[in-house]
Formats: C-alpha cells, sequence, structure tokens
C-alpha cells in the first residue's frame, strides 16, 4: 500500500504585492521564502501579518506605512522641562489626543520601545494603563523615543515623545 502525502499551501496575496502570511513563518515583500529543513530562507525579512513582526523588524520598517492605526496618542500631562537625576517623575499616562483618554482597546497590546530608556525610567502597562514613570539615575540629552503598539491581529500605533535629564 502505498502513502500519499499532500502538501497543502496557503496563498494570500496583500495590495504590497507580499504573498504568504500569518505567524508560521517570515515573508518577504518579493514573493515566498522557501525552507530548508524547516528553516526560513536567509532572505526572509518581514513576517506580511503585522503584529507577528518583532521589535527589530518593526523598526527596520517591516509593516511601514501599512496596518497603522492613528489614536492621536501622547503623554498626560506632557513633557514641559527636563528630568532631574534622583528625582522621582511624576507618572506620565499615554492617552488618545481625541479622547483625553486611554484607549481600553489598546489594553494587553504589546509595545516595542527605541532607543532604550534613560536608567531608572520605565514604560509599561501600570494599573490597565501605559505610563511613563520612574526616577532618572543617568544624564541624558534631548532624545526621542517611538513607540510601537501592536495588537489583535493586524493592528499597529505608534507615537513619540521627547525627554531630556538633567542634575538635579
Amino acid at each position: 500500500m502505498a502513502t500519499v502525502l499532500i502538501l497543502t499551501t496557503l496563498l494570500v496575496l496583500i495590495p504590497s504585492g507580499v504573498v504568504s502570511c500569518g505567524c508560521y513563518g517570515p515573508c518577504t515583500t518579493s514573493g515566498v521564502c522557501t525552507y530548508t529543513l524547516g528553516k526560513p530562507a536567509a532572505n526572509c525579512i518581514c513576517d506580511c501579518c503585522p503584529v507577528c513582526n518583532s521589535c527589530a523588524q518593526l523598526f527596520q520598517g517591516c509593516a511601514q506605512g501599512a496596518y497603522y492605526k492613528n489614536y492621536q496618542l501622547t503623554l498626560d500631562p506632557p513633557i514641559t522641562s527636563p528630568f532631574k537625576i534622583g528625582k522621582s517623575i511624576e507618572p506620565r499616562t499615554v492617552i488618545s489626543q481625541s479622547t483625553d483618554k486611554w484607549t481600553a482597546s489598546m489594553n494587553g497590546f504589546e509595545f516595542c520601545i527605541l532607543p532604550e530608556l534613560p536608567k531608572g525610567l520605565r514604560f509599561g502597562l501600570n494599573d490597565s494603563v501605559y505610563q511613563l514613570s520612574g526616577t532618572p539615575e543617568v544624564v541624558a540629552s534631548d532624545t526621542t523615543y517611538k513607540v510601537i503598539f501592536k495588537g489583535g491581529l493586524e493592528l499597529l500605533t505608534t507615537f513619540s515623545f521627547t525627554i531630556s535629564v538633567i542634575n538635579g
């Protein structure tokens, strides 16, 4: 009796020309990746499922310009002056400028931030809202930080803020 092996491939065409989708493996903007012994080919860069891309992939431009929703995010209260070493900052909560409150539908989203915050500061989920908080421990010149939130099947949103830390 012969054994028949049937291989099924699901191909989905995305408007950008990407072929093959899902968190099942990377793909490129030029076509389907080839696999060797279960590993993606070396030319695979981005996963066409936006939220399946790592933070490094997103910051390198994967899913750039597609699938982003503009929640008009900002920090509240706004950052109006440099933070001081050794002085705890007033927590800044991420809110939508259009509603003046946190967009609850984003609870549980993963986030990516670049560059790394100065030692002593942290960004993350705190009591169901995302906040910038902490006590800075090092001097830092004016630096703009970009945050990308990713969640759902294909939702990405981003915002930036600038901080500096001075001797107190």
